[in-house]
């Protein structure tokens, strides 16, 4: 009935989704709000908020190459909005990999966990067997919950393009250089969830 209000679900849902991360550094409650957020916008606009995971789902043509770029466009927007209202009421974000790891390490943290996330999210999500299940949400949730328990001292546990340019743009206007990661976090996000959805074409979808 109002197909535009998929994108205003996708802005608000990326904006919740880093204000969230910004206030709270626990790991089981960014992954609780994240589920929040899936249950709430899942009916709209498949509640994507991040990047990754809808140019994957352009890929497997469940989106328009159209939506594909205007969700993202949204995503982006309200991370940058969300890190603007961070910075100003004094909850700066900073998000940047440990000085203390190898770059091999950082990049295969953020490629596995965006890989098994959005793994989780085509099998419990889209697989036919699994399908119109009410447990999706948490389970996603859970599996962002336990990356960040993980590699967060590692990467810095972002798993979503937008999640590191709405701060590192932000920070980049304040004199940071924190931008100079961002080829690391999109490749290693947007590769980590393209090859699950290989994975899933290859060997489960029809299975």
């Amino acid at each position: 009935m109002y197909p535009k209000l998929k994108y205003l679900v996708e802005f608000v849902g990326a904006f919740l989704l880093l204000t969230i991360i910004g206030f709270f550094k626990n790991p089981l409650i960014i992954g609780i709000g994240l589920s929040i957020l899936i249950y709430l916008g899942a009916k709209f606009s498949g509640a994507h908020y991040n990047p990754a995971v809808s140019i994957s789902f352009y890929l497997k043509k469940t989106i328009s190459l159209r939506t594909c770029i205007k969700y993202i466009f949204f995503q982006v927007s309200g991370a940058i909005s969300s890190a603007t209202i961070l910075s100003i009421i004094g909850k700066n974000l900073i998000i940047s990999p440990s000085t203390e790891e190898s770059i091999f390490l950082i990049i295969a943290s953020e490629f596995f966990f965006t890989f098994l996330m959005m793994l989780v999210i085509l099998l419990v999500a889209i697989y036919p067997k699994t399908k119109g299940n009410n447990y999706y949400g948490l389970a996603i949730g859970l599996t962002v919950s336990l990356g960040i328990y993980l590699v967060g001292n590692i990467s810095g546990a972002v798993f979503n393009p937008s999640v590191f340019i709405g701060p590192s743009f932000i920070d980049y206007l304040n004199g940071g250089n924190t931008i100079n990661n961002i080829y690391l976090y999109v490749f290693s996000t947007v590769s980590g969830s393209l090859f699950a959805v290989l994975i899933y074409n290859q060997f489960l979808e029809k299975s």
